[in-house]
């Protein structure tokens, strides 16, 4: 409902009931567990979306934090969260930061998932961003970056989902 509100354009009732919807899965659930965690996604990404920049990463990195603790450095839940925490970090203009925690990022899902796995292939993405906005020349970001992902989309478009 939060979500809706938001979308319509009543943010301070979507802030409102997304805030009581987080206070009340953390007291009756805990903070770790996975619902409480997806109710602190939603609410940073309400902040997010109306420039509260500050708060979202707050709890971006509150919510990375309880997912590593939780499920695990390794955990695909965690690397969502650490993506998200990156691209908070990026629209900040905290270059230098994003890049690591992107690289992280990417490496993990290659070795857990491989090369031509969608999501590894949006840590490239996303990596590949950040690379543009500090400067990186589009021509050698793109060889290193964009042409892999071309290819790997184009094996996955090009392979059967069912045998």
């Amino acid at each position: 409902m939060g979500d809706y509100l938001e979308r319509i354009g009543r943010y301070h009732d979507s802030k409102t009931l997304l805030e009581r919807s987080n206070t009340t899965r953390c007291l009756l659930l805990g903070e770790e567990h996975p619902e409480t965690l997806k109710s602190m996604l939603l609410l940073a990404n309400m902040f997010e979306r109306v420039g509260m920049r500050n708060r979202c990463e707050e709890l971006e990195v509150k919510i990375v934090a309880v997912s590593k603790k939780v499920l695990g450095e390794e955990h695909l839940d965690t690397l969502g969260a650490m993506e998200n925490l990156s691209g908070m970090i990026r629209a900040q203009g905290r270059l230098d930061e994003a890049e690591n925690l992107q690289k992280k990022v990417l490496e993990t899902r290659k070795t857990l998932l491989g090369e031509d796995h969608l999501d590894t292939l949006a840590a490239i993405h996303c990596l590949a961003l950040t690379l543009g906005n500090q400067g990186a020349k589009p021509k050698s970001y793109r060889k290193r970056f964009w042409k892999p992902v071309r290819s790997s989309l184009a094996k996955t478009i090009q392979t059967p989902c069912v045998p």
